[in-house]
């Protein structure tokens, strides 16, 4: 759950999804929504793709969103590996639950909420200290920043390629 911000005339509460690499910490894209729901978490799992490629596997929680029909397909056909988590045994998401605390106490405490013009500008603020800050400080477990680990292992990446058509994939049936 993120801050409230203003749409139009009055504040709403926002939802942050985020998508992590287990190996490196590298954040493959993560966005704030004023819904959560399966058109949210598609759209946020497609700029994941884009930016940061497709892994083996997509582990995620128990919930509706995450069990979607549409979601199975779309790992089937990327040949992603859709893992769920277990139902209540919280250690399994121990890597986001902590990324998420680290946006609440490094990111959000420093936000001006009354400053955000929007949407837009929360995404583009997290983006920033994402990609400024997140990647660039010495993770304690890795001994180095998540960014490096990443392009140590950049080989190992496979991006969506060209001939693959993302929209006809996520395309709803």
């Amino acid at each position: 759950h993120g801050p409230k911000i203003l749409d139009g005339a009055k504040r709403k509460k926002t939802y942050l999804y985020a998508f992590l690499d287990d190996a490196t910490r590298v954040i493959y894209h993560a966005q704030f929504y004023f819904h959560e729901g399966l058109p949210a978490f598609e759209h946020a799992f497609k700029q994941a793709l884009l930016k940061r490629g497709v892994s083996k596997r997509l582990y995620c929680d128990n919930g509706p969103v995450y069990r979607s029909r549409h979601l199975q397909v779309v790992c089937a056909s990327l040949g992603i590996m859709l893992i769920h988590a277990k139902a209540y045994v919280p250690q399994g998401k121990g890597k986001i639950e902590r990324f998420f605390r680290t946006i609440r106490m490094r990111f959000l405490n420093q936000l001006d909420v009354q400053k955000i013009k929007g949407l837009d500008d929360l995404n583009s603020k997290l983006w920033a200290w994402v990609e400024g800050e997140y990647h660039r400080t010495i993770h304690s477990r890795l001994n180095e920043t998540p960014l490096d680990k990443w392009m140590r292992l950049a080989e190992h990446v496979h991006y969506v390629s060209p001939q693959i058509d993302l929209e006809e994939i996520f395309l709803h049936r």
